[in-house]
């Protein structure tokens, strides 16, 4: 079915996807179905390729080396440099960040550093955004080094971004790797964890709603990335905030200018 070329088809398969994964084996996968879902990646229609990339996040688990290491990373990096659409260039971001513990070492050192820092210089600010989170999500992936060398100049220069809530959320999220950098060990105000759920009070990061039961991205939901609100208020009304996507409303989704199921995972 994965190899019809009826659109309608296609998108329902990818939308449904979480629904019959788990019973699908590695070499189902590797040979009758990823090499059929990756020609999404070059369809005309958005909504093709931006659910196209949201697959991956199951795929990602059950993909070999070839497949996951080179095929998948070389789309992503097309995407991210090239798609028109900046919402797809953002989940794509997103994406990366969620399964960069599937990529073997040498993918990662060679991947998701120049990703991230890729996304950071994206016009399109959830994208910038993206990046930022992308570093935290993956944090315990870098050396010493890495975090001196290539990651703390990337996030530097975004504490002078135009747009505040990029420079927020260098706030929120970027002291891991200035403690890594300095220190060579994670302080003690790290707040992203790259595994696991974490609980605690609304002021911690918490994961977007979505799909469940896969490697999450951690996010601000609730708190305004544009700054706090006059009289404590929780920044709900405010186009930018980065909350889950059921307390957003029209206006709110029309006003940042993304389609609702392009950011479904920030």
């Amino acid at each position: 079915m994965f190899s019809s070329t009826d659109r309608a088809m296609r998108i329902r398969l990818l939308q449904q996807m979480e629904q019959f994964i788990q019973y699908l084996d590695e070499p189902t996968v590797n040979t009758q179905i990823f090499p059929h879902v990756v020609h999404g990646f070059l369809d005309t229609n958005p909504a093709i390729r931006e659910q196209t990339v949201k697959s991956m996040l199951l795929l990602a688990p059950k993909l070999n080396e070839a497949n996951l290491n080179v095929e998948l990373m070389k789309h992503f990096a097309r995407l991210q440099a090239k798609d028109e659409q900046g919402p797809i260039r953002c989940n794509t971001t997103v994406c990366l960040g969620k399964i960069g513990s599937y990529l073997s070492a040498s993918t990662r050192h060679r991947v998701l550093t120049s990703a991230f820092s890729r996304a950071t210089k994206d016009p399109f600010a959830p994208s910038r955004v993206a990046g930022v989170l992308g570093f935290a999500a993956t944090h315990n992936l870098y050396s010493m080094t890495d975090c001196a060398h290539k990651i703390l100049p990337v996030l530097c220069g975004l504490t002078v971004d135009p747009e505040k809530s990029v420079r927020d959320q260098v706030r929120h999220s970027g002291g891991w790797a200035l403690e890594l950098g300095l220190w060579g060990i994670p302080g003690p105000s790290l707040a992203w964890q790259a595994h696991g759920n974490l609980g605690g009070p609304s002021s911690a990061p918490c994961y977007p709603t979505g799909l469940q039961g896969h490697s999450k991205l951690p996010v601000q939901t609730g708190v305004c990335v544009r700054g706090p609100h006059p009289a404590g208020g929780s920044g709900e009304g405010c186009p930018c905030s980065l909350q889950p996507w059921s307390r957003r409303s029209r206006s709110q989704l029309g006003r940042l200018g993304c389609d609702r199921g392009l950011l479904a995972h920030l």
